[in-house]
């Protein structure tokens, strides 16, 4: 507060008037008075040289024209305060300068007080516009800087700076307070003129789009005013102020976008002028603070930057993604290793080392994959690579797989720089299976010479003897011994003698075994090929073949009967037969069966040779034909038996592709299909398996089969039901891979649940209608969110069975509209917006806001209908309530004017009626008091009679005054007591000496009811002053006392002009009036108030009607009720 008197009293030897008027003249501060009548009473320099007003021109002028607009109701509202004697805290108004600028001022004030009432206000006034002007600009670049944070936690939190510009533009605008915010690019024209293109705008709702700015919509700087302004954007520069300010030619573009101030920062990405961030204020001129503008910058460094970052991301990823393809595509394995551990891997080397993923590999030691054997030539490969820098070349070795299995393959590497370390890049092929094939076409051609050998004896006729002692040792060299023997049933003995024997078995040559005896003779028992992995604990060993170790043995059959049994045995410990040697000893056997057989069949052979020749070249001629249509299609074709465990007939190619396994490893195993079965799929597909089989049906089923490598593969198997040369059924189809299609759907699946669970969260209901055809005009709902129950009570299932139940559930009083707009919105296109209500199940109403787009196909019909239900009733019920609050505040000021009215009628009535009787009392008591004014007896009587009446009358009206006040308080309670009410009524009348000479009738009958007396009696006696009042001399009054449903009434008439209409309610409030029958009639419109106030204290209530033939009836129910 500058409050003067602060500063102490003066000296002795001063002059106070004087040096106060120094103090006011000389202050810096504006100190003024304003009159009770609002008009400026006086005003010092200062005043003047703050607002640059001269301070004559608005003395005894009104104060409220040099506030602002938006600040006179708080200027008006603390003068008023003031005037009242109210102390007033310190505040701040804008006031009008001379320039037509508003100045903030701080003020205090105080009542101006003379003779002890308040006769003005005094005021200090002081001039804080620039500390103002300071902190708006200090909130403004804290706000911009909080938007720049903003923006930097948004383009670094992830995704593209654009995902998040539009809110960044928008908090921009708002923090610095701009009317316009904008992000263009600029380009080069073909003429090499610069041009500005909008990218992303942000405007208050008020501001029309500024997308036809030409300096900022693909138009040429050059020739639009602006052409110096590329090359101060070029050089970092920022152009901001007033359009007023700028030259002449640059103008017009501004003005007529409606631009007032403007401010626009270059956007550099990197070394490069990228573009421009501009804002624009169109309401009223701003100034940019030098704060404000760093700010700015700052925000378009940012963007910038994330610019510039995106650019380099982009071309990173593209590089990345090709050499990634390029890697994660290449059918042989790539891995990265690096100080001795693998640190990248690609998809083939999991597959090769049997990893489920790629990262599987990451971290292992390099030599954990490797065969001990190659150990020291790994590591020498590797110090070459990473130490040295050279590649290495291409050599064979042994890896060792996760799961313990060892693989031949192909390796190659190169030196490279990982992650800033030295390492080495090597691609690693797998050629087991080339490896494999090798051997067995090794082994296939020793078979196929000894086949050739032995053929050859047969058609030269080779002596026996030599053709078996040749298929033996051929048999027994592809094993890998040089023990082998042949047995032959000799014709006579009926045991098995020995003819051939090489090794331990040469000297026993001659010798016999019987059926069930020795290897040889359990063969020839059960005619089966026999392993013994461990000779010399078998039971059926014979002691003479006590140094054998593991043996193996096959029979040597023709037409079904045993002819002999052909075996090789192992003398070493340790070495042991595999099941390709069973399977090799049991094809040599089949030769030896030739050999032995020859005799027979040599004759038949020859006649049918030629005819068999023919035939074979016309089957392998289909079957080229058919082998290679089949091992062209990108599909698995096969032939396979029924049943789990049932052989694979044939199977193409393309398994090895899809699956991994050749077509050998497939048909050589004839469970290895029931074993791939996914566990999930397994009982679903052998029931359809069955049921193709026992219908005859082809099979139809999709399913998961785990290939080689432990990947899942989707196949599609389709097959039919053939018979085969037997007679048995069999399977023939096709397996094509669908693994892409069930990924691509799965992924769609994962989406729509992504999305679903997304709308389904949010706080609305989300709706799809399908649109059927602008013909039809009908709609159905598709799909609506589960929010749908909570606002509606229905669940989604039920509103979309029923087509028919959202028009029922419109408020009958929005559907033709709601309607109406939605046909529209079909039969366009056009968005739909609209606010309706609709009624839930409970019958509940919820105001709607209904948003929609239609959703069009290529061919541009109308398909869908998409859009979104938000429950707007609280908003809805907000605004109602604001509008009752400002009727309620309409109403408030009505009555407070009303009531400044009556408390003007009220003041003028009371001291009317007051001062008449006090200048009576007054002035008799002057007379008594007065020595020299001599009277008798009965004139000093006369007069002490005349003052006891005027006081009377001043009682009466401070005690109506007072009750009218304590009803108003509502302390007031009557109290009843059970009353006579007509000799009650019939005291009062006699009693009362207002009606003057007129004639009163009084009819009242007998009635006793819980009363407060004296209140009642205060009514008669002010329904009986009225009537006197409002009546002329000589008119006739009569009272009634009736009982009255339960109570009583009482009714006062008289035969005067009567009450018109329209004041038959307002009589009874308080200081109204009605019309006066005699000029200056007493009374300050109180009576007639306390009459319909008693009466409601009682329960009651009091009107006025006209009285048949003339006059006012005025009546005053009280009911009955408990004493």
């Amino acid at each position: 507060m500058h409050n003067l008197t602060e500063r102490g009293p003066p000296p002795a030897s001063s002059n106070p008037a004087s040096d106060q008027r120094s103090l006011v003249e000389s202050a810096t501060d504006a100190i003024f008075t304003i009159r009770t009548d609002g008009t400026l009473g006086s005003l010092n320099p200062a005043f003047g040289a703050i607002t640059g007003w001269p301070g004559d021109e608005w003395l005894g002028k009104p104060f409220h024209p040099l506030v602002h607009p938006e600040d006179l109701p708080l200027a008006m509202d603390l003068l008023a305060r003031a005037l009242d004697g109210e102390p007033i805290p310190a505040f701040e108004l804008r006031i009008l300068a001379s320039s037509g600028e508003y100045l903030t001022a701080e003020i205090t004030a105080s009542p101006l007080q003379e003779g002890g009432r308040v006769v003005g206000v005094m005021g200090i006034g002081r001039d804080v516009t620039e500390r103002k002007r300071a902190q708006r600009d200090l909130h403004r670049r804290g706000g911009i800087l909080e938007a720049v944070t903003f923006a930097a936690e948004r383009f670094v939190g992830g995704g593209s700076w654009r995902d998040s510009i539009d809110v960044v533009l928008q908090r921009l605008g708002e923090a610095a307070e701009a009317d316009w915010v904008a992000l263009s690019q600029k380009h080069l024209a073909e003429d090499g003129d610069f041009q500005s293109r909008i990218c992303y705008e942000w405007a208050r709702p008020e501001i029309p789009s500024k997308m036809e700015v030409r300096f900022l919509l693909n138009a040429p700087f050059a020739g639009s005013g602006l052409d110096h302004w590329p090359g101060v954007f070029m050089q970092g520069g920022i152009l901001h102020g007033h359009v007023r300010d700028l030259p002449e030619e640059e103008r017009p573009l501004m003005e007529s976008n409606d631009v007032r101030s403007f401010a626009v920062v270059p956007v550099f990405a990197g070394e490069e002028w990228w573009g421009n961030l501009g804002l624009a204020a169109c309401h009223e001129e701003r100034s940019w603070s030098a704060a404000e503008v760093d700010a700015l910058r700052a925000a378009a460094g940012l963007v910038g930057a994330s610019i510039k970052q995106e650019r380099g991301e982009v071309a990173l990823r593209e590089t990345e993604e090709r050499y990634r393809r390029l890697v994660e595509l290449s059918p042989d394995a790539i891995v990265v290793h690096s100080e001795g551990r693998f640190v990248f891997a690609n998809s083939a080397a999991a597959r090769l080392f049997g990893a489920e993923t790629p990262d599987g590999l990451i971290g292992r030691a390099v030599l954990e994959v490797v065969h001990p054997d190659y150990w020291d030539t790994v590591t020498q490969r590797i110090q070459q690579e990473t130490v040295e820098g050279q590649p290495v070349p291409l050599i064979e070795e042994k890896f060792v797989r996760l799961d313990g299995a060892v693989i031949d393959v192909e390796v190659a590497g190169i030196p490279l720089t990982y992650a800033g370390r030295p390492a080495g890049q090597i691609v690693v092929r797998d050629i087991t299976d080339r490896k494999r094939v090798e051997a067995d076409l090794r082994q296939r051609n020793e078979y196929l010479s000894a086949l050739h050998d032995t053929a050859l004896g047969l058609m030269n006729r080779l002596d026996l003897r030599d053709v078996l002692e040749a298929i033996v040792s051929r048999a027994a060299a592809l094993v890998g011994t040089g023990e082998g023997c042949i047995y032959l049933v000799h014709p006579l003995k009926g045991e098995l003698e020995l003819h051939v024997g090489l090794g331990a078995f040469r000297d026993r040559i001659g010798e016999c075994v019987r059926l069930g005896e020795g290897l040889a003779g359990r063969v020839w028992e059960h005619g089966e090929p026999l392993l013994v992995e461990d000779y010399a604990r078998w039971e059926g060993r014979q002691q003479d073949e006590a140094d054998l170790h593991a043996g193996l043995a096959a029979p040597l059959k023709s037409g079904g009967q045993v002819l002999g049994v052909i075996g090789v045995a192992h003398t070493q410990e340790g070495r042991m037969f595999t099941e390709e040697d069973v399977a090799l000893i049991d094809r040599f056997a089949k030769l030896a069966s030739i050999a032995l057989d020859n005799a027979r069949l040599y004759s038949q052979a020859q006649e049918q040779l030629a005819q068999r020749e023919q035939a074979e070249h016309q089957l392998r001629r289909a079957e080229d034909q058919f082998r290679n249509l089949v091992e062209r299609i990108p599909a698995i074709t096969y032939t396979a038996e029924f049943g789990e465990t049932a052989p694979w007939l044939y199977v193409s190619p393309q398994i090895e592709g899809i699956l991994g396994f050749t077509p050998d490893e497939w048909m050589a195993r004839p469970n290895l299909w029931s074993r791939q079965l996914h566990p999930d799929d397994r009982e679903r597909v052998m029931v359809e398996e069955e049921r193709s089989h026992d219908t005859g049906e082809p099979m139809l089923c999709e399913y998961r089969l785990f290939a080689k490598d432990g990947h899942v593969v989707w196949i599609r198997d389709e097959s039919v039901v053939v018979h085969g040369t037997a007679g048995s059924e069999m399977l023939q189809g096709v397996i094509f891979d669908i693994t892409q299609r069930k990924q691509a759907e799965e992924q769609l699946r994962e989406a729509e649940a992504r999305y679903r669970t997304l709308v389904e969260q949010i706080p609305a209901v989300t709706y799809i209608d399908s649109y059927d055809g602008i013909e039809r005009g009908q709609y159905r709902t598709m799909y609506v969110s589960p929010q749908i129950e909570e606002m509606l009570g229905y669940s989604p299932d039920e509103f979309m069975a029923r087509p028919d139940l959202w028009p029922t559930l419109i408020h009958p009083e929005d559907r033709d509209a709601v309607l109406a707009t939605d046909a529209h919105h079909y039969q366009t296109g056009e968005p739909l917006t609209q606010e309706y209500r609709l009624i839930d199940r409970e019958e509940r109403v919820h105001w709607v806001l209904d948003k929609a787009v239609a959703i069009r196909d290529e061919s541009g019909r109308l398909r869908f209908s998409q859009g979104m239900l938000y429950d707007i009733t609280d908003r809805k019920r907000m605004e109602d309530d604001l509008g009752r609050a400002l009727a309620v505040e309409r109403e408030a000021g009505e009555r407070l004017r009303a009531l400044d009215e009556l408390k003007n009628t009220f003041l003028h009535a009371v001291s009317h009626e007051l001062r008449t009787p006090l200048a009576a009392v007054l002035g008799f008591a002057l007379t008594l008091q007065r020595e020299e004014v001599e009277l008798d007896a009965k004139e000093r009587l006369e007069i002490v009679h005349r003052l006891a009446a005027n006081a009377r009358k001043l009682d009466q009206l401070l005690s109506d005054l007072l009750d009218l006040d304590r009803l108003d308080r509502g302390i007031m309670e009557p109290r009843r007591r059970p009353t006579d009410v007509a000799a009650l009524v019939r005291r009062t009348v006699e009693s009362s000496e207002v009606l003057g000479t007129r004639p009163v009738r009084v009819e009242a009958q007998l009635v006793v009811a819980p009363i407060d007396g004296p209140k009642v009696e205060r009514i008669v006696e002010n329904l009986l002053a009225n009537a006197a009042r409002h009546t002329p001399p000589g008119s006739s009054v009569w009272v009634r006392v009736d009982p009255h449903e339960g109570g009583v009434l009482i009714v006062v008439e008289d035969d005067g002009t009567g009450v018109p209409e329209h004041l038959r309610e307002t009589v009874f409030e308080p200081f109204r009036q009605g019309p006066q029958t005699r000029p200056h009639a007493p009374g300050v419109g109180i009576g007639l108030s306390l009459v319909a106030r008693f009466a409601e204290l009682h329960g009651g209530k009091a009107w006025v009607e006209e009285r048949p033939g003339g006059g006012a009836s005025f009546k005053v129910f009280l009911p009955g009720g408990p004493a």
